[in-house]
Parts: structure tokens; C-alpha cells; sequence
């Protein structure tokens, strides 16, 4: 799912005032967790199954540019894309343990 095109470069003004506040902050890294940090973050992506539930998946953003969906087995290849995540970069609770 290629969003960036269609929405304009609305994924990259959000990234980079990410990147600004984590500087400023002095931050290495943000997760993101909360629906709707979630949902702004990645334009409209899903991180939960039922409204209302906290989401199943989360965020990690580094500073370095990598982005990881932190999310269970089943969930991670949705995640992977919800999150713009190679699915090779989605990452289990598991293996982050």
C-alpha cells in the first residue's frame, strides 16, 4: 500500500515533526501506542480490532529513521502495513523481550 503518493506527503510532514519534537526532547526513540497517536502518525492506520480497545499494536520510532511495528504474531503482517513497516522490520512483543 504505497499512501504517501495519495495523500500527499502527509506521512512525511508527520514523520519530520516527530523527528523535531524527539530532538528537542533528546530522545533516541518514541513508541507510539494510543489510537489515535497511532492513527495520526500513519494517516488513518488501524492499531486495534474493536473500537474503544487499546491498540494491539504499537509504534517504535527511531530516531535513526527505523520504524517497527511492535505487535503479536497474528497481528504483525496488518501491522506491517498499517505502520509502513517492511514486514521484515515488524517485530513481535516476543522479540523485543
Amino acid at each position: 500500500m504505497n499512501t504517501e503518493k495519495k495523500n500527499g506527503g502527509e506521512f512525511e510532514t508527520k514523520l519530520a515533526r516527530l523527528y523535531a519534537f524527539m530532538d528537542a526532547q533528546g530522545l533516541a526513540a518514541c513508541y507510539l501506542k494510543r489510537q489515535d497517536n497511532f492513527a495520526w502518525l500513519t494517516c488513518g492506520g488501524v492499531n486495534y480490532v474493536r473500537p474503544g480497545e487499546t491498540g494491539n499494536c504499537g509504534l517504535l520510532v527511531l530516531r535513526t529513521g527505523e520504524r517497527y511495528a511492535v505487535t503479536s504474531n497474528i497481528e504483525a503482517p496488518r501491522m506491517a502495513q498499517e505502520a509502513r513497516v517492511t514486514s521484515s522490520n515488524a517485530c513481535t512483543s516476543r522479540r523485543m523481550l
